[in-house]
């Protein structure tokens, strides 16, 4: 199970060698990549104007701070944070802007 929201708003996910391991696989080189400065830092976000509703992205979830993909749905307010949807586990967190990658 990936996300419940409600009984009409979940997200699962498949299990087996065709997704779930890479779907893991494709997490670890996201993660790998980011956590290298001279690879993420060019890559954040330094202007709030490129982050608008239905931009793809990547950031690190907070639980386990690995870098997944990601969609935004709105800026929070007047703030640097993003309202990011989990692509792949359909989770959905506030990111603060510098931790958010394209």
């Amino acid at each position: 199970m990936g996300e419940v929201y409600n009984p009409g708003l979940f997200y699962i996910m498949l299990r087996g060698v065709q997704t779930s391991v890479a779907l893991e696989e494709l997490g670890l080189q996201l993660t790998s990549f980011y956590v290298e400065p001279q690879n993420s830092d060019p890559l954040r976000i330094r202007d709030s104007d490129e982050l608008i509703a239905g931009v793809l992205c990547a950031a690190p979830y907070s639980k386990d701070k690995e870098w997944y993909r990601c969609s935004v749905i709105m800026r929070v307010q007047e703030s640097v944070t993003y309202k990011l949807f989990f692509i792949d586990y359909g989770t959905v967190e506030v990111v603060p802007i510098d931790k958010v990658g394209i």
